[in-house]
């Protein structure tokens, strides 16, 4: 990632840190005033996302450092660590709220002052849904992991406080109505509903870093286009036989390209194989700068099938 995108990185952390601490203040203090779980539940969400900015604005400085005796391959597993660790926090403060709205639904519920809490909601589904759109900006432009799931979760802030705000005024018109009893069980609805929405996102999230953690594959959108990246990059180049192993960790690629030359090139220099590696490479990197890459030339179909085909990683052979 180059300076410029890093910039742009840490302007969209610094955003989140300064609107969620605000945020969170004011939700936490407006749920406690008015009695409402659905309010200070959008508060500590605020809360969660405070904490988490200000790791990934550690996280940001960390994998701008180089590779060290300690850390050989640089700091990109911190990346989906904090994704994974910001997942766990609001999955958790997500199961305490579900938990806490169950009991209330079965115990007559809980009053709050629905006409101020839609004031609340307003205010709060405006400010989160305008940052959602400025995170989803700098994201494009970065292509960062954490800007991303920035976007995630100022989009669910928003929807959270819209939902709130929408809930807390049928409850409000239902004052008025022979069902002014339901209105006590509004709250604990509003929370139960919330969360259940709201849950497949840090499932996601938490699915997403524990592969990356795990060193699973690529997504298939980037597998599928650094395969075409290759296969018109050698298309004029000698090969027999060839393998990928590709992983993402973070806002880093690694490729490891096995690359088995034809008996025939038996009289190939070293020169012209640096010279097919620097041109894919070259290739590759054109759209995936921050990819590192490894390849490995060899005539010896043998070990080729031994390191690949034997150990369930598919070779593309030519012609096919």
């Amino acid at each position: 990632m180059n300076n410029n995108y890093r910039l742009l990185e840490q302007r969209s952390i610094y955003i989140s840190i300064g609107t969620t601490f605000c945020m969170s203040i004011f939700g936490i203090s407006f749920g406690i005033w008015i009695q409402s779980d659905a309010v200070m539940l959008d508060g500590f969400f605020n809360l969660v996302n405070f904490l988490m900015a200000g790791a990934s604005l550690w996280i940001t400085w960390l994998i701008s450092k180089s590779e060290n005796k300690l850390f050989n391959f640089g700091y990109a597993g911190f990346v989906p660590l904090l994704n994974l660790c910001k997942g766990l926090l609001v999955f958790g403060v997500s199961l305490f709220a579900f938990t806490s709205a169950i009991g209330a639904l079965f115990h007559g519920g809980r009053p709050a002052n629905t006409g101020i809490a839609v004031l609340y909601a307003i205010v709060a589904s405006i400010v989160c849904l305008i940052v959602a759109f400025i995170q989803k900006i700098l994201a494009q432009k970065t292509n960062s992991p954490i800007v991303t799931v920035h976007v995630k979760n100022w989009f669910i802030n928003g929807m959270i406080s819209v939902a709130v705000g929408v809930s807390f005024s049928i409850a409000t018109f239902l004052k008025q109505t022979p069902f002014s009893n339901l209105v006590p069980y509004a709250d604990p609805t509003i929370v139960t509903i919330l969360v259940l929405i709201a849950f497949p996102i840090p499932v996601m999230i938490i699915g997403d870093s524990l592969k990356q953690l795990m060193l699973g594959s690529a997504s298939v959108e980037i597998q599928n286009t650094v395969k075409g990246l290759i296969k018109e990059a050698i298309s004029n180049l000698p090969w027999e036989r060839y393998a990928i192993r590709m992983t993402e960790v973070g806002q880093s690629l690694y490729l490891h390209f096995y690359w088995l030359l034809p008996v025939s090139e038996s009289e190939i220099t070293l020169t012209e194989i640096d010279k097919m590696r620097s041109h894919l490479s070259e290739t590759i990197m054109q759209k995936y700068p921050n990819m590192t890459i490894d390849i490995i030339f060899t005539q010896d179909q043998s070990w080729f099938s031994k390191m690949n085909d034997e150990r369930g990683v598919q070779s593309i052979a030519r012609g096919i």
